[in-house]
């Protein structure tokens, strides 16, 4: 996927993903900054220290290196 530049010239990469009912990824660290927008259904975003569910609404940022993994925990 190509990174789409925002106005400083810093790189900002967007994704549509879907989870299925009860799929999760493994941890994981990214070299930029993530953003999630939940659109639909009940998710789970981790860090090593905590676990916070998100629903439809809510944005999550994910600093750049911070070991995490996110996932659905229902779906619409």
């Amino acid at each position: 996927m190509q990174p789409v530049l925002d106005s400083d010239g810093s790189a900002l990469r967007t994704d549509g993903i879907n989870f299925d009912e009860g799929a999760v990824n493994v941890f994981h660290v990214h070299d930029v900054d993530q953003v999630l927008y939940v659109t639909a259904g009940e998710d789970i975003i981790a860090t090593e220290s905590e676990e916070i569910k998100i629903r439809p609404g809510d944005f999550v940022v994910i600093p750049a290196g911070e070991k995490h993994w996110h996932g659905a925990t229902q779906c619409p």
